[in-house]
């Protein structure tokens, strides 16, 4: 006899629509459904576990004999880091600041708001800074170095926009194939950054800076920025860049100086870009 089908439903625990759950899956009476092995992420908190109506927690891979709909609810903690990485060290909450040579890299948190404040930062090795946040402010104070080595290495890395400010100077050294300088940039106020990005063999690339795929792949310089950028290519994947009148964007490219990928480009004010401009 036939009784009938069931599902099994995984729970994000929270109203955040963002939260990646895996799929539902339907089971007949009495069949046994292995608990999914994917983990939920969710910013600011870390995965604990599944529970259902019973509160028996399960941690992924166990088996659950399914005799009625079974709602899995994922339990979550408070993450004690912020999901910034400098130098290759993921900054706390409860100590915010990451020795860098002489001088710092602070995490500013104001209500979920968070600045990166580097104030004579030098940081070296393999890994820059990076954020799996959307966007990140980074407030640049003081002479401030970011010199990596290695194949593929990013100075700066973000999946969204970096926002640059502050009263100082950021220079960023990267080299290796597939290094990038900044990947992610979106804007740069009153301060000057140099990104030089050379590649390892004959046959490699480097790109000095990259933009973010919104925003119809814009960059913006206000308010006395400066930004000189040098690798194959100066600038990648840029569609629009905006320099006001009282800031400069100079960059090279052994290839070209600024190369937009499928779309088009277009500059406004003083931008000078040795190689020429390719899209």
């Amino acid at each position: 006899i036939w009784i009938g089908e069931y599902s099994v439903t995984y729970d994000g625990g929270t109203d955040d629509n963002n939260v990646y759950v895996p799929y539902p899956e339907m089971y007949e009476y009495g069949d046994y459904a292995r608990v999914s092995t994917d983990k939920p992420y969710r910013e600011g908190y870390n995965f604990l576990y599944w529970e259902d109506a019973n509160g028996t927690k399960y941690y992924g891979d166990e088996y659950i004999s399914v005799k009625s709909a079974i709602v899995l609810t994922a339990v979550w903690e408070k993450a004690d880091h912020y999901d910034i990485w400098v130098g290759g060290q993921r900054v706390s909450k409860s100590e915010p600041v990451v020795q860098c040579g002489d001088g710092t890299a602070t995490v500013i948190d104001d209500n979920g708001n968070l600045t990166l404040v580097l104030n004579n930062a030098t940081i070296t090795g393999s890994e820059g800074i990076r954020t799996t946040y959307y966007s990140l402010d980074v407030e640049v104070n003081g002479e401030n170095t970011i010199s990596l080595y290695g194949n593929d290495v990013k100075g700066m890395d973000i999946t969204g926009y970096f926002y640059i400010s502050g009263t100082g100077t950021l220079n960023i050294d990267v080299m290796g194939d597939g290094a990038i300088g900044i990947n992610g940039l979106y804007s740069i106020d009153y301060v000057t950054v140099n990104v030089e990005a050379t590649p390892e063999t004959s046959d490699g690339e480097a790109i000095g800076v990259t933009a973010n795929s919104g925003s119809t792949y814009s960059m913006h310089f206000n308010n006395g920025a400066v930004l000189n950028a040098s690798g194959t290519y100066g600038i990648y994947n840029a569609g629009s860049m905006y320099a006001d009148i009282t800031s400069k964007v100079n960059v090279e490219g052994t290839k070209y100086g600024i190369y937009a990928v499928n779309h088009f480009m277009y500059t406004y004010g003083r931008v000078s870009a040795k190689g020429g401009i390719a899209a």
